[in-house]
């Protein structure tokens, strides 16, 4: 989709109020609405996300359940884990802590029996292979039960170390004595001015200079030859400890791939939880309805469908916002309307809900019936390639390119060829539109011209607007400040759509709103006399 028809559509605003949780919500966001599922996957989305919202509905502690565990699931770096002959330890940590997170999840979904959708394996094997101490925690480390020889190790390389730190303990000691400084330590720092004691320290050989600057020397206590025993006893276990290690680490993994298919199954099943969690609590949030899907008929019918964007901007703003039926029972529509009536705000809502239904996403709105179209044209997209072309061309040329496309198309047009003179502007929108009724194309124009009113087979729409009665009240609103005369205006007007008979003349009161606006008295004047 162009960037520019996500702006347009305020679809990247609309977007940022699905809240995923954790970084497995925000992983599995970017690439849900980068792909579009075909119409089974929706069905199937949208009955999942029915099914999550009523356990949720019935229960905010489930909902406060389901997000913590879904903030805790981390990722897994699947192409490693399936190629890698044997993982790192930090790699069984991850498929442990996933396993723990996982196991409290499907019990929980279990409570409510089984009729969500994905598949929910057993993994207790798999978890009790990586808990070989049984403490039952989302932590990993490579247990002496493994192995018996790791443990025999593990004795041998601390009583090592005790040696050597008894050993140490002993040289410190002595220098202490035949230096005749008690308060030395293993590690210590001297500055350049005590020259006397650094020449004693140097002479004694109890330390050797681990560094030193301009100002200071650092000294640290040296190894006699026990202690220098130690160590290399100390370092051949630690090697031998890391090889049987890796012994270890390469049979688990072989272990843990016996699991990949029930695991590759839990991940999955879990991606598509934490999606459909997140649909179900946006929707839950605003009011949103699962639509009832009809890829047979070409009707749109959105009952109090809702510009979520707009509708919070103007709750900031302490202003109302006025939901809209959106009801076309025929693939050939035109809609008309006075000026700031909301004719495009009725074609940017209608294009956010058909995109959200091709996501499987819930439509803010109190209920929909509606098919799911391949493609979705909104003739503000600003084509990229625009360089070298006018706003017209821009226009004429992402129109042209998308008509060419295959599959179920809506196109949403919006005034048209108004960047050309309005001869040539009318003559070219009536073209268009015989176009794509003659090739069965869904469309909504919203347009000033009058000749695309005559086209037989079209219903057409009109904003009713603002009543006689209120257009005359506001005409005495002229001493108010801008600000007010706006906020005035959009209370007054309703934004409803309504079918026109084809005698029926749709409202226009441009001129009088011109004037409440402060067009001066003097230019409308003139045009009442023309």
């Amino acid at each position: 989709m162009p960037k520019k028809l996500r702006e347009n559509l305020k679809l990247d605003i609309l977007l940022t109020l699905i809240e995923t949780p954790g970084e497995l919500g925000a992983s599995v966001k970017r690439r849900k609405l980068n792909v579009k599922p075909d119409l089974a996957q929706i069905k199937c989305r949208y009955s999942q996300i029915e099914w999550l919202m009523g356990i949720m509905q019935k229960s905010e502690i489930v909902a406060d359940r389901l997000n913590d565990f879904f903030c805790h699931i981390p990722l897994l770096a699947w192409d490693h884990l399936v190629l890698s002959p044997c993982l790192e330890i930090h790699e069984f940590f991850e498929i442990k802590s996933f396993l723990w997170v996982y196991g409290k999840l499907r019990a929980l979904f279990l409570e409510y029996d089984s009729k969500q959708l994905h598949p929910l394996p057993e993994l207790d094997k798999l978890f009790k292979l990586l808990d070989p101490d049984g403490n039952g925690l989302p932590c990993f480390r490579i247990s002496e039960l493994y192995d018996k020889r790791l443990l025999k190790l593990s004795k041998e390389r601390f009583e090592y170390a005790e040696k050597l730190k008894h050993a140490r303990k002993t040289i410190l000691e002595e220098a202490r004595l035949k230096l005749n400084s008690p308060g030395l330590k293993e590690e210590f720092v001297l500055s350049r001015t005590q020259e006397d004691f650094i020449a004693r320290i140097v002479k004694s050989k109890f330390f050797s200079i681990s560094s030193e600057s301009l100002a200071n020397i650092n000294f640290r206590l040296a190894d006699n030859l026990k202690t220098l025993r130690y160590k290399t006893e100390l370092e051949l276990l630690r090697q031998a400890s890391e090889k049987l290690e890796h012994e270890i680490r390469v049979k688990l993994t072989s272990k843990v791939f016996e699991h990949i298919p029930k695991l590759e199954t839990a991940w999955k099943s879990c991606e598509e939880l934490v999606w459909e969690f997140s649909l179900a609590r946006f929707a839950l949030r605003y009011d949103c309805c699962i639509p009832r899907l009809n890829n047979r008929s070409p009707e749109i019918k959105i009952h109090s469908a809702v510009n979520l964007p707009l509708k919070l901007a103007l709750e900031n703003q302490g202003r109302h916002y006025q939901s809209l039926d959106l009801c076309f029972s025929k693939d050939s529509n035109l809609l008309t309307g006075p000026n700031m009536g909301g004719k495009t705000t009725a074609l940017i809502t209608l294009g956010q809900l058909c995109h959200l239904a091709s996501w499987a996403v819930p439509l803010p709105a109190a209920c929909a019936e509606l098919p799911i179209f391949d493609d979705i044209y909104y003739n503000h997209d600003n084509h990229e390639q625009s360089e070298s072309l006018s706003s017209f061309g821009r226009e004429v040329v992402s129109f042209v390119q998308f008509v060419s496309r295959k599959g179920k198309k809506l196109i949403l047009l919006d005034e048209f060829a108004r960047g050309t003179n309005p001869e040539e502007g009318e003559a070219l929108c009536l073209g268009v539109l015989k176009y794509l009724q003659k090739h069965q194309i869904s469309f909504v124009a919203a347009t000033h011209f009058s000749a695309p009113t005559r086209l037989k087979e079209v219903s057409h729409f009109s904003i009713k607007g603002i009543p006689p009665e209120a257009l005359k009240e506001l005409e005495g609103t002229s001493r108010n400040t801008l600000e007010e005369r706006l906020k005035h205006l959009s209370e007054a007007m309703d934004y409803s759509l309504q079918l026109l008979k084809k005698t029926q003349t749709p409202p226009k009161c441009a001129l009088r709103i011109a004037s409440i606006l402060g067009m001066p008295d003097e230019i409308t004047n003139q045009i009442d006399e023309y």
